[in-house]
């Protein structure tokens, strides 16, 4: 529901009563999830302490697939923080032994920071062996296709980077993801913008602004909704724009009251 606030003091509760209980299992597994919400509220110094200890506890419990989710998370928040390459050591390490879906997602993840520094032909690399690892999940495809995508419009490849934000709106609404819906539609909406493709870009971005909403993203939709209603105009549809700005204002205060970076995406998507 995107309420990462209320999830984090929930789960505080809860480690503290899994404590209580000697149950180091489900010590490992809240603190994760606690360390994914503050993660996502941008909370990162915080959570990055909680995500070690599952980590560590999962290890001793010889969790191998606990242990790469919380190397997942870890890398990410690593990321957020700027320690990129302490990111990209905990994601190939992450990678190393990890099959199906969480490969994917660590080889896409170390795919962004590759990316991220310039190594664009690592990046590929690492996004190729992400695409032939079996796994039917949506929201780890999605995050593939986004990831593929956004090096594509970095290198000027439009036409593969409009396809690969296609497919990750299309993954994204199957996993339902508000969240991510909006990253895709928001990066396809400035790929249209950067075309000339006005009305398009308008109702990619008009999107990406009410799948923000849904995900308690205020800020986002806003920006979505404030920049669709440019692109709308453009396209000589005054009518849909006056609509984008009048529900962008309505996300303002909001997005005011919002706790610090709502849930913003990731740099290590």
């Amino acid at each position: 529901m995107g309420r990462y606030g209320s999830a984090a003091r929930r789960y505080e509760r809860a480690v503290a009563l899994a404590r209580a209980q000697d149950d180091r299992r489900g010590v490992s597994r809240l603190l994760l999830r606690q360390g994914m919400a503050l993660s996502a509220l941008g909370q990162c110094s915080v959570a990055i302490p909680r995500l070690r200890e599952s980590e560590a506890v999962r290890r001793q419990l010889k969790d191998d697939d606990g242990v790469r989710r919380a190397q997942l998370a870890l890398g990410r928040c690593l990321a957020d923080t700027g320690d990129t390459l302490g990111a990209m050591k905990t994601l190939a390490t992450a990678a190393q032994d990890a099959k199906g879906c969480l490969r994917v997602e660590a080889l896409a993840g170390l795919g962004a920071m590759r990316a991220r520094t310039g190594d664009t032909d690592a990046a590929r690399q690492q996004y190729a062996l992400a695409a032939r690892a079996p796994c039917n999940e949506p929201g780890t495809s999605a995050l593939l296709a986004y990831n593929r995508g956004r090096l594509a419009q970095r290198d000027g490849e439009r036409v593969t980077a409009k396809a690969s934000f296609q497919r990750a709106a299309k993954h994204y609404a199957s996993a339902q993801d508000e969240a991510g819906l909006s990253d895709a539609l928001f990066a396809l909406g400035q790929l249209h913008a950067g075309a000339g493709r006005a009305a398009a870009a308008g109702d990619a971005l008009r999107r990406a602004g009410h799948a923000a909403w849904s995900a308690s993203q205020p800020r986002r939709a806003a920006q979505a909704f404030a920049l669709a209603a440019q692109q709308l105009r453009k396209a000589g549809q005054s009518a849909e724009a006056e609509e984008c700005l009048a529900l962008g204002r309505r996300a303002l205060p909001t997005a005011a009251r919002a706790e610090p970076k709502g849930a913003a995406p990731s740099a290590a998507r």
